[in-house]
């Protein structure tokens, strides 16, 4: 049996979140504490991040940790560990920023969101400006995307919007990143 390679932000953030998960069975409180929710968010920021590290029971940490670990396992080595981790961050603070757009236009601030959804789906995100970038074949990338989204669409309970927010800072941030990445590999090549 092969021993299993994970890569090491891939690792850390599954550990981080495991860590979290833990801290809220010994301390439930912990769960109310630190999710996302709208209206504190204003007062308290540190709730974009953090929420994004708590989960709502072992199905909820088991399928973003077995997602974080198939997508981690693809992207972080090919974009490096220092872009994977700004990117993962990013798309977790988009995230729970498209749950606060959302309370933003609603009016419904008293809202609570947990969950790495929001930065898996921003590596989901960045997939698709690679796949597309490199010309690879994007059919497995899509299936698992359809599979995930059709998921979050029909469950009332899971957030949308932290889904649509870090999926569009993950291909944002891609789009912009990798045409700079390119551009820079070849100045190389050329000398300059």
């Amino acid at each position: 049996m092969s021993k299993l390679n994970i890569p090491p932000v891939t690792a850390f953030m599954s550990a981080v979140c495991i860590a979290a998960s833990l801290v809220t069975y010994v301390y439930p409180q912990a769960l109310y504490d630190y999710a996302f929710v709208p209206f504190l968010a204003q007062t308290e920021p540190w709730r974009f991040l953090t929420g994004a590290f708590l989960h709502a029971g072992m199905l909820h940490i088991g399928f973003n940790l077995l997602s974080l670990i198939f997508l981690g396992n693809e992207l972080e080595p090919a974009i490096k560990s220092s872009r994977f981790a700004v990117l993962y961050i990013a798309s977790a603070l988009g995230g729970n920023a498209g749950v606060y757009a959302w309370a933003f236009w609603t009016n419904e601030w008293n809202i609570a969101a947990v969950g790495a959804s929001g930065a898996i789906f921003g590596l989901f995100g960045a997939l698709v400006v690679l796949t597309r970038a490199l010309r690879t074949d994007p059919r497995g990338i899509i299936a698992l995307l359809v599979i995930n989204v059709l998921i979050v669409f029909t469950n009332p309970q899971i957030s949308w919007q932290a889904h649509l927010g870090g999926f569009l800072t993950g291909l944002l941030l891609t789009a912009i990143w990798w045409p700079l990445h390119r551009r820079r590999q070849r100045q190389s090549r050329s000398g300059w």
